[in-house]
């Protein structure tokens, strides 16, 4: 049987940071080793938030899917974003398996 249950902001909070801290000093130490995790997350977060940019992981790899140029205009960004994003996931040691997919073995 499933429950919902309803949790204010606080409660939230709470409970994230008591799960953080079972395995981490600290919250800036997770987000150091999550974003030593995911190489290039951080650069790319506000593509993949906007979705012209959909992230994937396994334990053994990092997957980016890169839209093409006409998403990232929907998006508010410039058709060249596109291109620069390939470019720098290249430069990064992401190997390109055709069709805008980009990945690294972590």
């Amino acid at each position: 049987m499933k429950k919902i249950v309803r949790l204010t902001e606080t409660d939230l909070v709470r409970i994230v940071k008591r799960v953080i801290s079972e395995d981490y000093d600290s919250i800036d130490d997770f987000l150091k080793r999550y974003s030593k995790k995911f190489p290039m997350y951080d650069e790319l977060e506000e593509y993949i938030n906007k979705g012209c940019i959909k992230f994937k992981n396994s334990d053994k790899y990092v997957i980016y899917e890169v839209g093409a140029p006409y998403d990232f205009v929907d998006a508010g960004f410039e058709r060249e974003d596109a291109n620069r994003v390939k470019s720098r996931l290249r430069s990064k040691g992401f190997t390109s398996l055709g069709m805008g997919e980009f990945v690294k073995e972590i």
